[in-house]
């Protein structure tokens, strides 16, 4: 029989979201969603007790490197019952980069290229349903 067990951990749980937050900023969409991934079928594969498994040291090695340029300060507000992360101050910050401000203004392509780069990514699509007409998009 399994269960679930209950507990309140108020401090690790603003680490724990604080550290999640630096992680949004600082690593790429890729490396978010792989960490996640295997983070989840990491802490499975504990639970199950397949610590002793030879990938083990293989997805610790992935998920310590995933955390090379996760760095800096996390804003936080505490309130009654609850908190919120508000920001973060890190020099490895992706919204920050020199090619441009997020959702706002882009340095690093011109709009032609952008219009070409558009072009070479929407091919595999092009061709797919120039060849499938009949499905609908």
């Amino acid at each position: 029989m399994s269960g679930r067990v209950g507990f309140e951990a108020a401090a690790p749980k603003l680490i724990i979201e604080a550290h999640r937050m630096l992680e949004k900023y600082t690593l790429s969409k890729w490396q978010q969603y792989w960490k996640d991934q295997v983070g989840n079928w990491y802490g499975m594969f504990l639970h199950e007790s397949q610590y002793l498994e030879p990938v083990m040291p293989d997805i610790e090695a992935m998920l310590t490197s995933s955390q090379r340029n996760v760095n800096g300060t996390a804003i936080l507000k505490l309130r009654p019952l609850g908190f919120e992360c508000v920001g973060v101050d890190t020099p490895d910050d992706l919204l920050k980069s020199k090619l441009g401000e997020y959702g706002e203004m882009q340095h690093g392509w011109t709009a032609e290229e952008a219009k070409g780069f558009i072009k070479v990514l929407s091919t595999p699509l092009r061709v797919y349903y120039g060849i499938h007409e009949d499905e609908e998009r």
